[in-house]
């Protein structure tokens, strides 16, 4: 909550959230059942700020998380956030359709996110293979019915494994929102990883696209 009568051009009053950082949380030998709710809550968070908020946050680092005592999860710095314009939602939206669909229109997908025409796509089949293959590693958590394990070694190490194959080919051309997209797609994979939790991601992420869409989603589906 902000304080606005306390407030100025040059300060600005904030409440203060009491809760333990994610290192002294996880001191505390926390149970798999509090760290799966604490894991579903950051993942509905930053799923409702997407949807519903039309922003991207793109810091969730451990350092920006409070874990309350009585359960609640707070949130704190919005610093590196941005606003999802039109030509972000169009993106998102190909994307949503791209992760359900076929491997011609996986293609299709990143043919455009990488800001390519078709000719140079056909000449760059094992690049543009590779790029599908990084974006089927993100999609798994929102496809797999049921408990998805963050956990996992061996799921951070494939990603980080693909990541860093396209990484090393030097071709970084991308579509402006991907910048934000892939860091919090990370930074958000990496923290719940080291939480250990396993949340019914499928479930939460549709739930959070179902209710109360963004004006520019809602159009999309009408």
């Amino acid at each position: 909550r902000v304080y606005e009568e306390d407030s100025t051009t040059r300060v600005l009053t904030m409440e203060r959230l009491e809760g333990k950082n994610f290192y002294d949380y996880l001191a505390t030998r926390p149970t798999q059942k509090s760290r799966n709710a604490f894991g579903e809550k950051i993942w509905r968070a930053w799923f409702r700020v997407i949807r519903r908020g039309g922003m991207h946050y793109s810091d969730l680092h451990p350092g920006n998380f409070l874990f309350a005592d009585d359960g609640r999860l707070g949130f704190l710095d919005f610093g590196c956030i941005r606003s999802i314009g039109e030509k972000d939602w169009d993106h998102i939206n190909h994307a949503s359709r791209a992760m359900r669909g076929t491997h011609e229109e996986q293609r299709a997908y990143v043919t455009a996110a990488c800001l390519m025409d078709q000719e140079e796509a056909d000449k760059s089949k094992d690049f543009v293979d590779d790029i599908i293959a990084a974006c089927q590693w993100v999609w798994e958590p929102y496809l797999h019915t049921g408990t998805f394990d963050f956990g996992d070694v061996a799921y951070l190490r494939r990603g980080i494994d693909l990541y860093g194959r396209v990484m090393r080919t030097g071709r970084l051309r991308q579509k402006p929102v991907l910048v934000f997209l892939n860091r919090s797609i990370f930074t958000l994979t990496g923290l719940l990883h080291r939480l250990g939790a396993q949340i019914r991601a499928k479930e939460i992420a549709e739930a959070e696209e179902s209710a109360m869409p963004h004006p520019a989603v809602h159009r999309e589906r009408e």
